[in-house]
């Protein structure tokens, strides 16, 4: 796998956002403070691959839960974000960001 950065996000409105940035690791993890290692547990989730400035995110987010209400799927409480690239490496437009919405 290659370093890609990645945020779990457990809350997410205009009021507050909850969230933790994270970086997969392989091997053991030496943890101290508020650095903490987590494994996200496997199991079946929603994917869902989008390419485009980070603004056009809310939207495919707002798509997932339209699409599982639609669906009865029903979500799990946090969904994660996978950015395969970064600014400053392609242009806005170009970037790769990959939203999963793990399923109850």
């Amino acid at each position: 796998m290659g370093m890609h950065y990645l945020s779990i996000y457990y809350t997410y409105s205009p009021e507050k956002v909850v969230f933790e940035p994270a970086f997969p690791v392989s091997g053991e993890v030496t943890t101290e403070g508020r650095i903490q290692a987590r494994e996200i547990p496997s199991g079946k989730a929603i994917k869902a691959v989008y390419v485009g400035a980070y603004e056009g995110l809310e939207n495919v987010h707002m798509g997932i839960e339209e699409y599982s209400k639609l669906s009865n799927i029903e979500l799990a409480d946090y969904c994660w974000e996978v950015y395969v690239n970064q600014p400053g490496e392609v242009e806005n437009g170009e970037l790769e960001t990959h939203i999963y919405y793990r399923l109850k």
